[in-house]
């Protein structure tokens, strides 16, 4: 089968996808993932063909934690003033490179886009999502509304009020674009309602560890467990890093992913003090993270693009700002998270890490401190039943493998006579 597969974001939004469409890959079909331009080095040596995406998603992650913060509404204004310059334009590539296909998978911000053009094209659609969304449920409130202890009735509304503002306002984004470039096809339909003719199943690149599957979910909607790329050899990683983790006891790692960007030498400034405090070595992810050679510090070591999958098990506790990803490999990884949540799905993922016990209480970006976070750090490295129990989820983590049921499920549902 030939496999195409769309995704648009952070690193956070493409790494699990690489993931993915190497799945299809080693499962002996061709796969391409059109994602943003930036991140087409994940590709690389994967048997992925990798479609470019112009836009620069760094600006929206930027934008969402300076003008959404957690405020849901804000965050789909946020998403929508970023897409609507470049949607024609990416569009008309994505309607481009679609025909040949036999399915589609598309993620969040492809929603419409991917099921119109899976149905123009008549081939299944898959809807690959990173958090739980578009299938109400009365377990939990949806990712980026306030987790208050009310009734189920509050948490399902906040999934279909969700549901509702993204498919309209998406539907409206869509239509206004369509006005000035007439060839792009009418909507048809929702692709998560019976009404539009066909449900659009929902392959869900999370645990049932971390998010244990609602009794309450339709049958179309799969959690499949994470979708995480191979750690790389040992010949990928400096040698110099190596040299650092053998120095002493296992470090703490502390980094914020794309969302440090406008904050970084703040942030850095914090996670220095924070490791000082705590008596404990630290590494932080380079650029903004490094000193200038008078304030060099031998407990610290500033690291560049190195695979989390491999780096957090070394670690002794991870600080991040929850992202889906990262939190998965985390969790993983069997050591304390320590959550800084800045914006979108990520207060969800705090509080499901502090639910599990497998790390301290959060600490919104807001009330962020060295203080604080030296608190977090010392409490996650002495905490032993907290630490017997990240290594118990991460080992149930680590037997899972999200990416082949992930997969097997797309291709048994595609395959004629399903």
């Amino acid at each position: 089968m030939r496999i195409l597969l769309m995704t648009y974001g952070t690193r956070g939004d493409v790494e699990p996808f690489v993931a993915l469409a190497r799945g299809f890959v080693k499962a002996g079909h061709a796969a391409r993932l059109a994602a943003p331009e930036a991140y087409a080095p994940l590709a690389q040596d994967t048997g992925v063909e990798y479609l470019p995406l112009p836009g620069n998603p760094g600006e929206l992650a930027a934008a969402m934690v300076r003008q959404a913060g957690d405020n849901p509404l804000r965050m789909i204004g946020v998403m929508t003033r970023f897409v609507f310059p470049l949607a024609a334009e990416i569009y008309a590539r994505l309607r481009a490179i679609a025909p040949g296909s036999d399915a589609i998978v598309h993620s969040f911000l492809f929603t419409h886009a991917g099921y119109e053009l899976a149905k123009s094209l008549g081939v299944p659609d898959y809807s690959a999502q990173m958090f739980p969304m578009f299938a109400p449920t009365s377990e939990f409130a949806a990712p980026g509304f306030p987790i208050w202890p009310l009734p189920g009735i509050y948490r399902r509304m906040t999934h279909v009020l969700f549901n509702n503002i993204f498919r309209h306002g998406g539907g409206l984004l869509y239509n206004q674009v369509r006005r000035s470039h007439p060839d792009m096809p009418p909507l048809t339909g929702w692709p998560f309602s019976p009404q539009s003719g066909r449900v659009t199943p929902l392959l869900f690149g999370f645990s049932e560890q971390v998010v244990p599957r609602p009794a309450d979910w339709p049958d179309w909607a799969h959690i499949t467990g994470y979708w995480q790329l191979d750690p790389p050899g040992e010949g990928a990683i400096p040698a110099e890093l190596y040299r650092f983790l053998e120095r002493g006891a296992p470090p703490v790692f502390i980094g914020f992913g794309s969302y440090s960007s406008q904050d970084a030498v703040r942030l850095a400034g914090i996670a220095r003090d924070a490791l000082k405090r705590s008596g404990q070595r630290g590494i932080l992810p380079a650029g903004n993270s490094i000193p200038p050679p008078e304030q060099e510090d031998a407990d610290i070591f500033s690291v560049g693009s190195v695979p989390h999958r491999w780096l957090f098990p070394q670690m002794s506790a991870v600080v991040h700002h929850g992202g889906a990803g990262t939190t998965g490999v985390g969790l993983r990884a069997g050591v304390p998270n320590i959550v800084i949540p800045f914006t979108a799905d990520q207060p969800f993922w705090a509080a499901r890490v502090r639910a599990l016990g497998a790390g301290p209480e959060p600490i919104p970006l807001r009330k962020l401190t060295a203080e604080k976070l030296a608190a977090a750090i010392d409490q996650s490295l002495h905490d032993a039943a907290m630490r017997a129990r990240c290594r118990a989820l991460g080992v149930k983590i680590d037997a899972e493998d999200g990416v082949e049921r992930a997969v097997e499920r797309a291709i048994r549902q595609s395959s004629p006579g399903r």
